[in-house]
């Protein structure tokens, strides 16, 4: 988990299936993240930027501003600010190209209800807030 008392940024990435929106976790243990990370120099200050960044180095999907369906909207959680994001791309867990290692075991399109109980507590309402964006 990634330490927020530095800005931050990341996406809730929904997808439409046939049984309706899922939402992209990332498991960590018995627990579940978002693709988000710490600002970095080259993202020159621009969270979209350090959210697509991070988005793609943590389950290789990128995203674009084409992906940002409900607009540029985004939630504050501390220093972190989070875009939802629409994709119909699969994730792929990929090691971090700075510490060589995997921060992630699996990545899961799981339902709302699924993602709100099972997520690190913190990133709880920033679910919430993007179900009811989308729903």
């Amino acid at each position: 988990m990634t330490d927020y008392h530095h800005p931050g940024a990341g996406f809730i990435i929904v997808k439409k299936l046939s049984t309706g929106w899922k939402v992209l976790g990332l498991k960590i243990g018995e627990k579940y993240d978002l693709p988000k990370g710490r600002v970095e120099t080259k993202d020159k200050g621009n969270l979209f930027l350090t959210a697509q960044r991070e988005c793609f180095e943590e389950c290789g999907i990128l995203i674009s501003s084409k992906n940002l369906k409900w607009g540029n909207s985004s939630i504050q959680l501390g220093n972190l600010t989070l875009f939802i994001a629409e994709t119909d791309i699969d994730p792929i867990i990929r090691i971090n190209p700075q510490t060589g290692v995997y921060e992630h075991e699996a990545a899961e399109w799981l339902d709302w209800n699924a993602l709100e109980k099972k997520v690190y507590g913190y990133l709880g309402p920033a679910i919430v807030w993007a179900r009811n964006h989308i729903e």
